[in-house]
C-alpha cells in the first residue's frame, strides 16, 4: 500500500488530509478537556469527595462521546478527502468545501 501511495500520489499523498485532520482534532480536544474541566469544577462545587476512579471514567467516557457527536461532521469530510486518491471518480473533490457541498447535494 506504501509503494503504490508513494508511486501514484507522491509525499503528499501521506499528507491529503492533514489540515482537515485538524480541523478535527483541535475542536475535539478543546471540546473534550473543557467539558472534562467543567464536570470536575461541578464535583468540587457540589462538595462531593475527592476524585474517583468511576467517576472519572464515566465522565470522560461522556466527554467523549459529546466531542465526538460534534466533531463527527468534519471527521467524514477529513476521511473522505483521505480516501479521495483509492477512488477519483467516487470521491472527486476539489478540497473541503467542495466536499461538504457534494455531501450535502447527493447525501
Amino acid at each position: 500500500a506504501l509503494r503504490t501511495m508513494w508511486a501514484h500520489e507522491g509525499m503528499g499523498g501521506f499528507y491529503r488530509a492533514y489540515v482537515p485532520h485538524q480541523f478535527v482534532w483541535i475542536p475535539y480536544n478543546g471540546l473534550f478537556f473543557t467539558l472534562l474541566g467543567r464536570l470536575e469544577a461541578l464535583e468540587s462545587q457540589a462538595g462531593l469527595s475527592g476524585p474517583s476512579f468511576g467517576v472519572g471514567v464515566v465522565n470522560a467516557g461522556v466527554c467523549a462521546a459529546v466531542a465526538g457527536w460534534v466533531t463527527t461532521p468534519i471527521d467524514v469530510i477529513k476521511t473522505r478527502i483521505q480516501v479521495q486518491g483509492a477512488n477519483p471518480e467516487l470521491f472527486a473533490f476539489r478540497g473541503p468545501v467542495d466536499c461538504v457541498r457534494q455531501l450535502v447535494q447527493k447525501e
